[in-house]
């Protein structure tokens, strides 16, 4: 008996997007669907960082739709903000506001986004903090921090909205750490990253960008062991040595 595929949690359909003279996305079509960890590798300038800033509503598309839990995302509106609240992403920098204590930056956007009370919001805010390791940080600033603890920081604000779709891109060692426990029956996780061994440990399915498109993807094993694509297997061996 076949099961069947459950339902994207958010998804690019034919989506562009240029930066200046840059083609940065070109007709990208991409389901995220729940339960899932997917690596995002490729070249330099392949369009990673593009793709994730996209999805996460952080920069407008010319062309194509953005889709979360089925729904288009609009340009602008309520609807869009609670949307985007279901799509979280941890990169650099990490847009952390710099008056406010780490509680405070970790409380405001589940007040806002979750309608959650500001003891319920605390109460998960230090526990985000606890499972990141800045327990004890929680009355400092993110100019108080190094670049390590603010990108750890920021993991815990996004944990705290409980995204349906967490995005990650080119975690450092502390957050690629926490893979394992990021990892839910009812999220999808994308990481971008240029580590093999954790595509080979982490990963159910590789999408192999470059310039700007979606070139290969499929399950982890399979791209490891025998990528389709010319442009795969060159960059598989510049990965692998």
């Amino acid at each position: 008996m076949s099961t069947a595929t459950p339902p994207a949690l958010a998804g690019l359909h034919g989506v562009s997007k240029r930066h200046g003279l840059v083609q940065a996305l070109q007709d990208v079509h991409l389901e995220l669907t729940a339960g899932e960890t997917v690596a995002l590798v490729g070249p330099p300038g392949a369009g990673k960082t593009a793709l994730c800033r996209v999805l996460a509503g952080l920069d407008p598309v010319d062309s194509g739709q953005i889709l979360v839990h089925g729904h288009p995302l609009p340009r602008r509106g309520r609807q869009r903000t609670r949307l985007r609240a279901a799509v979280a992403l941890v990169g650099e920098p990490p847009e952390l506001l710099p008056t406010r204590t780490l509680l405070e930056n970790l409380t405001a956007g589940q007040m806002k986004l979750r309608g959650r009370t500001l003891l319920d919001a605390e109460r998960r805010a230090l526990a985000e903090l606890r499972r990141v390791g800045l327990i004890g940080y929680a009355a400092r600033r993110p100019p108080e921090l190094t670049g390590d603890e603010r990108l750890r920081t920021a993991l815990a604000r996004a944990l705290a909205l409980d995204p349906a779709v967490l995005l990650l891109d080119d975690p450092p060692t502390a957050v690629r750490d926490l893979l394992p426990e990021l990892t839910r029956a009812d999220r999808a996780l994308v990481v971008v990253t240029r580590e093999a061994e954790l595509v080979r440990s982490e990963a159910h399915r590789v999408v192999f960008m470059s310039t700007g498109r979606i070139v290969e993807e499929g399950p982890a094993h399979q791209f490891l062991s025998a990528p389709r694509t010319s442009r795969a297997r060159d960059f598989l061996t510049r990965l692998l040595h």
